[in-house]
């Protein structure tokens, strides 16, 4: 699935992580916990290919070097990365944003209705209400309910292979409940998962792989 090897993530000309070897494969779930300016971040905007960060080395998706794809092409191709801080778009609703994104990944409904029901069943099982797909994308989103809708991406797209960044961060416990759940269920359904997370219970009794960056070095643990 996701195969890094020997690889360095830089920043304009500043070293922020150096990688000698993390394979994330189908039906696992690896965890990422390290204090905050480690570059955990950064790891998880240079794997969807955010143009501030450059990654040299071995970096492959499923066989391919991600570094010959566009941001759009990984998205097309099953990865899906969350962010912290997603902007908020006034005048985009969540329901035409989901829309436009299952279409681009070629995701197809039978009618409007089969669309509807499914953003309805995956708002509910993050904690949102229906009426949350009329909203606009993030805008005048708690904090809370971002997380809780970055999360609704996993139901919605089903990607292949997910880096979550902190997506329980200030969740209570009925949010963090829903991020392990979610987490489960995609991680038996073939799956490849990094978990980056300040917690250290989240979803331990799961992982197959446990990480963390010391002197600007992702090492196991």
């Amino acid at each position: 699935m996701l195969h890094i090897t020997s690889a360095h993530l830089v920043r304009g000309t500043t070293p922020i992580l150096s990688i000698d070897s993390c394979s994330l494969n189908a039906g696992e779930l690896h965890i990422l916990s390290a204090p905050n300016g480690a570059g955990k971040s950064s790891f998880a905007a240079a794997i969807m290919g955010h143009p501030e960060y450059d990654m040299t080395g071995t970096v492959l998706l499923d066989g391919q070097d991600m570094r010959e794809l566009a941001l759009e092409a990984r998205a097309r191709s099953g990865l899906f990365v969350s962010y912290q801080q997603p902007f908020a778009i006034p005048g985009l609703s969540v329901r035409t944003y989901f829309l436009e994104v299952c279409r681009a990944r070629g995701i197809v409904f039978d009618t409007e209705a089969d669309f509807v029901f499914r953003l309805t069943r995956a708002l509910e099982c993050v904690g949102l209400a229906y009426q949350t797909m009329e909203r606009g994308l993030y805008d005048g989103f708690s904090g809370g309910e971002r997380k809780r809708l970055e999360l609704a991406h996993l139901i919605m797209l089903e990607p292949r292979c997910i880096v979550l960044d902190e997506v329980d961060s200030g969740l209570d416990e009925v949010g963090i409940a829903f991020v392990e759940s979610i987490v489960c269920e995609r991680k038996a359904a073939g799956a490849a998962i990094l978990f980056i997370t300040h917690h250290l219970t989240v979803l331990r009794a799961h992982a197959d792989r446990s990480w963390t960056i010391r002197d600007h070095r992702l090492i196991e643990v």
